[in-house]
């Protein structure tokens, strides 16, 4: 018996080319009718089956430098030790608050706008949220906002 692709490289088809080229890849709509045909007609094939060495199965001569005997490598006994994640410890909390308040202060020749309240959840100065930060001074606000580097937030809605 032989396998389907190898009936298909016998077989012609409509474009006056073999239906299969040998190797492996999908196969075209033609050779798979080809296949149910002949199968339909009572045509058995042989199964593929793909045969994969193993890396372990036989054991391997490494020839060194100051032997004059090649030296043989055998396969592990044991299996490999399994990989272990560790994970770090949480950093402490520092403080309960999760977001900070900033006012927002016009400019002072636009004095027609309002002041605007704006919460922050990180430090801009370690980029910590807030209630991880370590800063000396706690956690401050953007430089954008009031134009002042290093401005301390306020932990609680004003």
């Amino acid at each position: 018996m032989v396998t389907k692709r190898e009936w298909l490289m016998t077989q012609i088809g409509p474009d006056g080319k073999p239906l299969a080229k040998p190797g492996k890849g999908r196969l075209s709509r033609a050779a798979e009718a080809a296949i149910r045909d002949a199968e339909a007609k009572g045509m058995t094939f042989d199964e593929v089956t793909l045969e994969r060495p193993n890396r372990y199965s036989a054991p391997k001569t490494v020839q060194t430098e100051n032997v004059s005997e090649p030296v043989t490598v055998a396969k592990p006994e044991s299996e490999p030790a399994p990989i272990v994640r560790v994970i770090p410890a949480a950093k402490p909390r520092v403080r309960p608050e999760n977001e900070g308040w900033l006012i927002s202060k016009p400019p002072v020749d636009k004095s027609h706008q309002k002041e605007h309240l704006i919460a922050f959840s990180n430090c801009a100065k370690c980029t910590q949220r807030i209630g991880f930060c370590n800063c000396a001074n706690g956690p401050v606000g953007p430089k954008w906002v009031n134009g002042v580097e290093g401005e301390p937030l306020l932990l609680s809605k004003p």
